[in-house]
């Protein structure tokens, strides 16, 4: 009788061990299915200012200052030089969970001025990075330079 139930208890912590492990793996193929999924904001980070990443939870300050900072000495050319300026593996996890989200254009000197400005800290409203709303902004900057 006791052999029985020792047997039986055996058999129950390999089925809950094995059923524990196999929904782990679950979780984890969703997780890894998901990561190059990304469907969000976009931001364009040779032109971004630290703000706009708070709508990137977990990129701001810390990542978001290193990325605006690396973009001002040496524009980004390449998904990996965003990486390269990152000091651990850390913080490159953290930004690869949004690497769909990472545009790379060429520096905009009337953007970078306007996103700067009292006047968007303002009127810019929304802290997500709008690629419509650059658009709006190299418009009205070449207007009034005569462009």
């Amino acid at each position: 009788d006791m052999d029985i139930k020792i047997d039986l208890l055996t058999k129950r912590r390999t089925i809950v061990t094995y059923g524990a492990l196999s929904l782990l793996g679950c979780a984890t193929t969703m997780i890894t299915s998901t990561v190059g999924a990304y469907s969000g904001p976009q931001i364009d980070v040779n032109n971004a200012v630290a703000r706009e990443f708070t709508a990137f939870p977990g990129l701001y300050p810390t990542i978001a200052t290193k990325i605006v900072n690396g973009a001002k000495y040496n524009p980004y050319k390449t998904k990996a030089d965003v990486y390269a300026v990152l000091e651990s593996d850390l913080e490159r996890d953290r930004l690869k969970q949004y690497d769909g989200a990472i545009l790379i254009s060429a520096p905009d000197a009337a953007i970078k001025q306007f996103k700067t400005s009292q006047i968007c800290k303002y009127e810019c409203g929304s802290r997500v990075s709008n690629s419509y709303r650059d658009e709006q902004i190299r418009q009205v900057q070449a207007a009034r330079q005569g462009n």
